[in-house]
């Protein structure tokens, strides 16, 4: 049998590509060329960096057909560092409403560390004849900013992020310089809040996943990735083809019907903009994880419960994490959390090939399971911050919620009692 030529392989595909008009710069899952690019690669067929560079080769193709300069530009794939230690955290839940000439903020918790501290809050924009509802609200001098002062005499300013509408913003105040990590109360302008509560109970382990091939792990994981880009995209038929012209997957394999048909059911993700919120598929014979999440798309009946959560994982697979909150509303629910090394799925700016990321799955002790896209999120090399918000609407049944950061061989299980679990 000839040697299986990966390259020769993708090359072919952006020329059929090219011949079609499709887009094939457009990523990072979403067309037939990356698609196929991140299957080979996957499974070891082919380096990240030639892939890079096929898909390079035919952008600069595209370019010149539709009458377009563009350079080529050298692609790299982002070295893997090894994740860092998380410094001690102490992640506290507090209420309090400070009134301010720029609005209302309402404060949920308080998360310290030794270099950084963040106040959650919601915040509510005074009412103006001149805005319509909701219309977004922002612009210099309109976010929400306060003094804070801890028990130690530290003054600091504060920075926002977060997002929202015209009427109500959520999001953080991150201090200009870091409060101390035992102080007892803080004051937020004149306002004292007591941080006595203890962090939310929560337990911490590591899992071994399943043993499986390569090419069937990519399918899965992909599945998952948080923006859907390979279901939806329409690069799930030639990743499949490319698996099975490099031998990696056999054309008669089951697990390709059962591929497709979670990819026919997956809903839009709802809490996302653009994402539709359309139900997905009848759950049918989909196997587990997929058919119970796909079985409460669409339900809007979550709790109303907001938890601060210390729970810091150790390393699993070259990742570690750590969750400082849970938040649940009607239509899902969102986890505050930071991991390393940097990368979350393939957003906002890591698409390159061969990058490893976390998937983030939970599952309560109903037999629900749940599926996260990034929201709020920033990274670096070495971590990344921000939330994670999970689908469907978390069952209010549910006594207990695991959440499960997956990476390719382990994951870490952070345990969470949820409020009235020692209900019958």
């Amino acid at each position: 049998m000839a040697r299986f030529d990966a390259e020769l392989y993708l090359r072919l595909l952006g020329e059929e590509s090219l011949l079609a008009g499709a887009d094939v710069h457009r990523g990072p899952m979403g067309t037939p060329l990356h698609g196929a690019a991140h299957a080979l690669v996957a499974v070891g067929a082919m380096k990240p960096r030639v892939a890079e560079a096929v898909i390079e080769d035919y952008a600069v193709a595209e370019a010149l057909r539709a009458g377009q300069v563009m350079h080529p530009r050298p692609r790299t794939v982002a070295p893997r560092t090894k994740p860092v230690s998380f410094a001690p955290t102490r992640a506290l839940a507090c209420q309090a409403l400070v009134e301010t000439a720029n609005g209302t903020i309402e404060v949920h918790a308080a998360v310290l560390t030794p270099k950084r501290s963040a106040l959650r809050i919601t915040w509510r924009p005074p009412s103006s004849p001149g805005r319509s509802p909701g219309r977004m609200f922002h612009g210099p001098g309109h976010m929400p900013s306060a003094t804070v002062i801890d028990d130690r005499g530290t003054c600091t300013g504060t920075d926002f992020s977060g997002g929202g509408s015209d009427t109500e913003w959520q999001g953080q105040l991150t201090t200009d310089a870091p409060l101390a990590m035992d102080t007892k109360w803080i004051e937020i302008d004149g306002v004292r809040v007591d941080l006595t509560a203890e962090p939310w109970p929560s337990e911490v382990g590591v899992e071994d996943l399943p043993a499986e091939p390569a090419a069937h792990c990519f399918l899965w994981r992909n599945l998952a990735e948080p923006h859907h880009h390979f279901a939806r995209g329409g690069s799930l038929e030639p990743a499949i083809a490319a698996l099975v012209a490099a031998g990696a997957l056999e054309l008669d394999d089951p697990v390709i019907e059962h591929v497709r048909a979670v990819a026919e059911a997956l809903p839009h993700h709802p809490r996302m903009p653009m994402g539709g919120g359309a139900p997905g598929g009848a759950p049918g014979t989909l196997l587990e994880p997929w058919r119970s999440l796909v079985a409460r798309a669409g339900r809007s009946d979550g709790p109303e419960l907001s938890l601060a959560v210390t729970a810091v994982t150790p390393a699993f697979d070259g990742h570690r994490a750590v969750i400082t909150g849970l938040r649940s509303g009607a239509d899902g629910f969102t986890v505050d959390a930071e991991v390393s090394p940097g990368t979350f799925g393939y957003g906002p700016f890591a698409a390159e090939l061969g990058a490893t990321s976390l998937v983030w799955w939970a599952a309560d002790d109903r037999g629900g399971h749940y599926l996260a896209q990034s929201g709020a999120w920033s990274s670096g090399p070495d971590s990344g911050q921000g939330e994670l918000l999970f689908y469907p609407a978390l069952d209010p049944r549910a006594k207990v919620l695991r959440i499960m950061p997956t990476a390719t061989t382990k994951r870490a299980v952070i345990t969470i009692p949820l409020p009235g679990a020692e209900r019958s």
